[in-house]
């Protein structure tokens, strides 16, 4: 995780798609929650900052960096792939799965 110090305020990217529906994951692993689904909902919106996913009765918004950090994992709901995340720290760019 030392290498996420230098990341570039709002350089985190994960080629998401708006209109398309997307899982957000509980990126640590362990005995409670193994990659639980956190929520489940249509991306309806991208700033540098997060992206804001709309739900069956509400919207929630999910801070970018928290995917580079692995604090929660995105998976697309029609292809069941995990995305990729990409951030560039002040050394250059690294993708992270």
């Amino acid at each position: 995780m030392s290498e996420l110090i230098g990341i570039v305020n709002g350089s985190v990217s994960m080629d998401l798609i708006i209109g398309r529906e997307y899982e957000i994951l509980h990126g640590q692993r362990n005995e409670s929650n193994n990659n639980k689904v956190h929520f489940k909902g249509v991306l309806i919106q991208e700033t540098e900052w997060f992206y804001v996913l709309k739900g069956l009765n509400y919207c929630k918004s999910f801070l970018k960096i928290d995917f580079a950090t692995k604090i929660y994992k995105c998976r697309e709901v029609m292809s069941n792939k995990i995305i990729r995340v990409r951030y560039y720290t002040m050394t250059g760019g690294k993708v992270i799965e």
